[in-house]
């Protein structure tokens, strides 16, 4: 008794956190897990105080260890193509900076393998990709902010008409729909989330959805021969409610599976030989009404799992 009362009085007082803590504080994300399950790959930000601004770089973890992959401050969204290998996004071409200042949108795409060397660039792409998943071979997908009002590709055309209007527009912003901003992504006017196939051998860049449906989120089914899209029509005040659909790649069928004034879908993923997804249809409590779990199977038909009307 008397041993731990001695070693409470010496205990020292805990340290209060400092402003440069939160400096030196880094944090994680794009957490990708190998193929084989063997190591993963995550993005390590942290905050830049000289240049008000965030360094991103690769890091693997891998047998108890974790190891640094880049060191630009520049790359982040890592994916596996396969066990050695990975995909990143990176902002360290110079050619594309200039681009950047100069008003256009692109996004520079490098591979990396993990048993050493520098890494590769792979392609660039003319939009502010978000998200992206390779299906097969030279064939991915991914999702990009398009801007109606700005946005250059499919009107290269314009391209000079669209970087002046942007010029000229850039101090101010009128609003005429709602949400007119978001967290992070800061005003949104007339921006939607597109999403699109792309092949990295011919560099030819395919819609899959117009520029008034704005993509929540897309995942790929377990074989990659299809899609899940959950989605909404862009308007002056947008529902809640979102359509949930499918595209196969092979027959380039959609499917529709949620019709876009059924329920507020709040997440739908590829479960077994169906999909699984909550929602609710706001019958009961209206936008505070919790979320129900369905499964659509095979041949789409939908099941309640729970009757939670909380």
């Amino acid at each position: 008794e008397r041993h731990a009362r001695s070693l409470l009085t010496v205990k020292e007082p805990m340290k209060q956190i400092e402003l440069k803590d939160f400096l030196n504080y880094k944090f994680l994300s794009n957490v990708t897990v190998s193929p084989d399950g063997t190591s993963c790959v995550f993005t390590t930000t942290q905050c830049d105080e000289e240049n008000n601004t965030y360094t991103t770089n690769l890091s693997m973890w891998k047998d108890g260890n974790t190891i640094q992959l880049t060191s630009s401050g520049k790359d982040n969204s890592p994916m596996y193509l396969d066990n050695q290998t990975i995909l990143f996004k990176s902002s360290r071409d110079t050619k594309a900076q200039e681009k950047v200042k100069n008003g256009e949108e692109v996004s520079c795409y490098y591979t990396l393998s993990l048993l050493g060397g520098e890494a590769q660039k792979a392609f660039d792409l003319p939009l502010n990709v978000t998200k992206i998943e390779h299906i097969q071979g030279n064939l991915y997908i991914f999702s990009a902010s398009y801007n109606q009002d700005y946005s250059i590709f499919g009107r290269e055309d314009q391209k000079d008409a669209l970087l002046k209007a942007k010029k000229e527009n850039k101090d101010y912003e009128v609003f005429t729909k709602i949400p007119f901003c978001h967290n992070g992504a800061g005003y949104t006017k007339n921006t939607v989330s597109r999403v699109y196939l792309f092949n990295s051998e011919s560099k030819e860049i395919t819609p899959l959805t117009c520029d008034d449906n704005h993509v929540s989120t897309f995942t790929l089914n377990k074989d990659h021969s299809e899609v899940l899209i959950i989605s909404h029509k862009l308007t002056k005040k947008p529902s809640r409610k979102m359509a949930v659909c499918t595209y196969h790649f092979e027959s380039k069928e959609w499917t529709s599976l949620i019709k876009e004034d059924e329920m507020v879908v709040q997440g739908a993923h590829y479960f077994h030989d169906g999909i699984l997804l909550i929602g609710n249809k706001e019958l009961k409590h209206g936008q505070n009404e919790n979320g129900r779990f369905y499964f659509i199977n095979k041949n789409h038909e939908i099941t309640l799992l729970n009757d939670n009307t909380l």
